[in-house]
């Protein structure tokens, strides 16, 4: 084997132990849950101002339940919003002065197509934030008679009724109130398999989920 393709593939591995490690440290994740809170903490204050309606959901809405606020080993936010009210919010963050700090970024059509959801968005704040680590935006949409879902399968699994998920309510997470499902515990259950919701994970899964994006994908896996 040519000793620069050597040379190359020992880089490389290098980059990924390396990235591997500082994802994994205790501190990054404190890091990383402040900058989130400070981009989530304006995108609220942005949808409360515009009567932008969204709700938060699976792992962002079981740490307010459960930790009434970030799970600790959390390391994005998760965020549902109706199609319309989506377009509203890109709107505002692509035709104000949020420009200059956020964007949004959607998934490349050859990515887009390997994830089962109906559409999913980015939020991120261009100069701290990886892709990996921002407010993740899912498009709900309605199956039939007022079930609604956020997986582009028909799986009877990831639906719930309308009523679980309005009127929304006021939750705490952190230091702010946020608005999460009518029924936030019917809504977990019927969008995720977290089972019982109030026992923790191992020890040892209690680690941040998107750790691999960071290391291996690109930020050109995602476009504007």
């Amino acid at each position: 084997m040519n000793h620069h393709i050597v040379l190359i593939i020992v880089l490389i591995i290098s980059i990924c132990i390396s990235n591997y490690k500082k994802a994994n440290n205790t501190n990054n994740i404190i890091n990383v849950q402040k900058e989130l809170y400070k981009t989530f903490k304006t995108f609220k204050n942005t949808c409360d101002k515009n009567n932008i309606e969204y709700f938060a959901m699976a792992g962002t809405l079981l740490g307010a339940v459960r930790h009434e606020g970030f799970i600790p080993w959390d390391d994005d936010i998760d965020i549902g919003m109706t199609k319309e009210n989506f377009d509203k919010l890109k709107e505002i963050y692509e035709d104000t002065s949020l420009n200059k700090t956020y964007e949004i970024l959607e998934f490349t059509k050859l990515w887009a197509y390997l994830v089962p959801f109906n559409s999913v968005y980015k939020l991120i704040d261009r100069k701290k934030m990886h892709p990996s680590n921002a407010i993740d935006i899912f498009i709900i949409s309605e199956e039939k008679d007022g079930y609604y879902n956020h997986m582009k399968s028909k799986d009877i699994t990831h639906i719930t009724h309308k009523n679980t998920i309005w009127p929304l309510k006021n939750m705490k997470f952190e230091t702010m109130n946020i608005k999460v499902p009518n029924d936030p515990i019917r809504f977990l259950k019927d969008t995720e398999d977290y089972g019982d919701i109030y026992k923790l994970p191992p020890p040892e899964e209690r680690v941040p989920k998107h750790n691999y994006e960071k290391i291996f994908l690109p930020r050109f896996i995602y476009i504007k």
